[in-house]
């Protein structure tokens, strides 16, 4: 029994190896039998995320936990789908501790963007802080209810046993400052604060409440 299960298991290999060599496809020669069943997957056109959701003409989009590729590419599409069908009012809920900076500044352009087309209004609750700052401000109506927090810092990069040179250092400096001219570029924009003070309130890393954010335009409203 043993030895013509290992006589089955080196024929099998010879066939294989024969049919390399010959540039044959054995995966393909094994489908053509009708027992092997294929998997089918479907892909649903105009689908929205799970992020939003849809009352007559408001789309209700939430931004709790924090920011990353993901939640920006699905921003994007959805943003897409709802213009194509002519949604009015776009409620953005925020809820974030921050995450990515280039994706909060990713996230903040298409808050811009949706500003043409749709009623924008973002809703501040619990914590906003670091690269969801951005998202806030660029809303073209923002709230926020009493108790919410705000923070703004200086940018961080994470490492894990990395090895670099000075010039590695110093392409990294040069990175960051671009990232925080964007940021406080942003910030200035939409808010009543100079440059000056943004760069100062960042570099002390400095929390506010939802009083003090509408004193310096962070937001119109507190509900």
């Amino acid at each position: 029994m043993k030895k013509s299960l290992i006589f089955a298991i080196i024929f099998v290999v010879l066939v294989i190896a024969v049919s390399q060599l010959r540039g044959e496809d054995v995966i393909e020669d094994v489908t053509k039998y009708k027992h092997i069943k294929t998997m089918e997957v479907k892909n649903e056109q105009g689908q929205l995320s799970d992020n939003v959701f849809l009352l007559d003409d408001t789309a209700y989009w939430t931004a709790w936990g924090g920011i990353g590729t993901h939640d920006a590419q699905n921003f994007w599409k959805d943003l897409i789908i709802l213009k194509k069908r002519g949604v009015k009012n776009l409620w953005v809920y925020l809820n974030s501790p921050g995450g990515s900076a280039y994706d909060g500044l990713s996230f903040a352009d298409m808050i811009k963007e949706a500003n043409k087309y749709f009623n924008v209004t973002v809703e501040a609750t619990g914590l906003v802080a670091s690269a969801a700052i951005v998202i806030l401000v660029a809303g073209e109506h923002r709230v926020a209810r009493s108790n919410t927090i705000f923070m703004v810092h200086l940018g961080r990069i994470m490492k894990f046993f990395s090895e670099e040179t000075m010039k590695d250092l110093e392409a990294q400096r040069r990175m960051m400052n671009l990232v925080a001219e964007m940021y406080n570029g942003v910030i200035k924009e939409r808010t009543k604060l100079t440059l000056k003070e943004i760069s100062a309130y960042c570099e002390k890393e400095t929390w506010f409440s939802a009083k003090q954010a509408k004193e310096w335009g962070f937001i119109d409203e507190i509900k």
